[in-house]
């Protein structure tokens, strides 16, 4: 059976791709691996997660509460790239983003939790969108902050971790935070 999506011309359809094919997803712009879906054109890399395929047009979001979040197959700017307004870093693939403020969010970004467990941190991190405090030092790689970039703050103490330091806090066993 073959699919459409509004971000590319040519049809796509269901496939399950192996880890080890080295594909990207076109929407996330992250390593592909398992249901997704495959431009059936031959020589066309245009892949998407199950869960790329299948994202809300628009969503609402905390972060920007006066707007809805557009979802976009490509960034609208000259040059094809986008810098997130919660992480800082740039993209090129989907993009949430509100066309009246020029806000902007990669799709992973805006679909992160608002309240985590740190497995070393006792306490509940609260995600602080536009963290606009001073010295900020994290709790992981004892960076400072980008001014108006997301972070996960600890209410109960004076703690703090990069978005993407939590995500990989996760995966990484001996990491030790406070």
């Amino acid at each position: 059976m073959l699919n459409q999506h509004f971000s590319h011309r040519h049809p796509l359809a269901a496939a399950t791709v192996a880890e080890d094919d080295g594909a990207i997803c076109s929407g996330c712009e992250l390593r592909l691996s398992g249901d997704a879906y495959k431009c059936i054109k031959p020589k066309c890399e245009f892949h998407l997660h199950d869960l790329c395929f299948s994202l809300p047009p628009e969503i609402h979001h905390p972060s920007h509460p006066k707007h809805p979040l557009i979802l976009a197959g490509s960034p609208p700017y000259a040059g094809g790239e986008f810098a997130c307004d919660a992480c800082g870093d740039l993209g090129s693939g989907f993009i949430y983003r509100c066309p009246r403020c020029q806000f902007d969010l990669h799709i992973h970004c805006a679909a992160l939790p608002e309240t985590v467990i740190g497995k070393n941190h006792g306490h509940p991190l609260r995600l602080v969108f536009h963290y606009k405090g001073k010295g900020f030092c994290c709790g992981v790689c004892e960076g400072g902050l980008g001014n108006g970039c997301w972070v996960y703050c600890c209410g109960d103490c004076d703690f703090g971790v990069h978005v993407d330091c939590f995500v990989g806090e996760d995966e990484d066993e001996d990491e030790e935070i406070e």
